[in-house]
């Protein structure tokens, strides 16, 4: 596979863009999709991605609740079952090569693996015996990281006049019990840190007690990403935790201990880099509270783990811009966290940190 612009194939580029937005309003309608899932709906069901597309957009733009149709979400969770636990096993496998270390790198790897049937039947190969097949997965990802990488330049492209005003939304099913515990300001407009924090807060003091102690970013990045998804998690735990039976909530805790760790196999190394990058910008008012709001919302982000990967590649090139973006999402987790320790009305004790 060639690197560079002539690998990139118009098409492929235009499916990646389409299952990039049907991503978005999946999760501004409170769905917890998977790139490699929004990109394989598209593949096998065209016609009907591509009008939900135009059918939440349109939703959106009117501020009405995003409802996604049955028939499509029932898609969704087949192709969830029947290449969930592939997605799992070679997400964590990969993880391990240098070449798929980072998390939007290998986001558009799972895609181009898991969406044909050749791709599947080899990762099966690999995920049977990791250790026999290790020498080709290390070859197959130098190869395949190159054609990887230009489609990351011309999704970058695509997004690069994006405004700093462009983050996730905390999403929420509409009319879902228990809406609430995302954000009032959960829907279009809202703002995601606030909301991230809300969540993250409640989610933090139902595992008092327990020896799971999330990082700010983690909590973050499961409430913007999948809000609805942490929002049940929350309120089953805390049920669990008041009326359940003996050993019920300890299974919960654990489950929810799962959750997170997937969040830190996918984006652990990225957030890593990211943090060693700003630290070097002496930005003001990064302080470990605010870094772990603003890692978090950009984690949650295809578009802001691209950003910052452009960043990573050059690094003197893009110091300027860098500085600027992220000084303005900075601002923005300030004015997020006093709302918040004002509205828990614990001062710097009420710290999601």
């Amino acid at each position: 596979m060639a690197e560079g612009p002539e690998a990139v194939d118009p098409q492929t580029l235009q499916d990646l863009l389409e299952a990039e937005r049907f991503f978005r309003l999946m999760g501004m309608a409170g769905r917890r999709v998977e790139f490699w899932e929004a990109y394989c709906l598209l593949k096998s069901d065209p016609d009907g991605v591509r009008g939900e597309i135009r059918c939440m957009t349109e939703q959106a733009r009117d501020l009405r609740p995003l409802s996604p149709a049955t028939s499509l979400v029932d898609k969704l969770q087949s192709l969830r079952k029947e290449r969930g636990s592939l997605v799992f096993q070679l997400r964590r496998m990969m993880s391990l090569f240098p070449e798929a270390a980072d998390s939007s790198r290998m986001d558009l790897m799972m895609v181009f693996i898991v969406s044909s049937p050749q791709g599947r039947e080899m990762a099966l190969r690999w995920v049977a015996d990791p250790a026999a097949h290790r020498e080709e997965v290390a070859l197959r990802l130098r190869v395949m990281s190159g054609l990887v990488d230009a489609y990351r330049r011309r999704l970058m492209e695509s997004h690069i006049s994006a405004a700093p005003s462009e983050l996730p939304p905390v999403p929420v099913r509409a009319g879902e019990e228990g809406a609430g515990e995302t954000s009032e300001s959960a829907g279009p407009g809202g703002d995601p840190m606030l909301g991230a924090l809300r969540l993250g807060g409640r989610c933090r003091e139902v595992l008092e007690g327990t020896n799971v102690r999330p990082e700010t970013w983690e909590l973050v990045c499961l409430a913007a990403s999948d809000g609805a998804g942490l929002a049940a998690s929350v309120r089953e735990l805390r049920q669990l935790k008041r009326h359940g039976k003996p050993g019920e909530f300890a299974g919960a805790v654990c489950a929810f201990r799962q959750k997170l760790q997937l969040v830190r196999d996918q984006h652990g190394a990225w957030v890593g880099r990211l943090r060693g990058y700003a630290a070097g910008l002496n930005l003001a008012g990064w302080d470990p509270e605010v870094e772990g709001v603003v890692v978090g919302i950009l984690a949650a982000s295809p578009e802001g783990r691209r950003r910052v990967d452009r960043w990573l590649q050059g690094p003197k090139e893009h110091l300027r811009p860098s500085a600027s973006f992220l000084g303005a999402l900075v601002t923005r987790a300030i004015r997020a966290l006093e709302t918040y320790r004002k509205e828990s009305g614990a001062g710097t004790e009420g710290r999601p940190g």
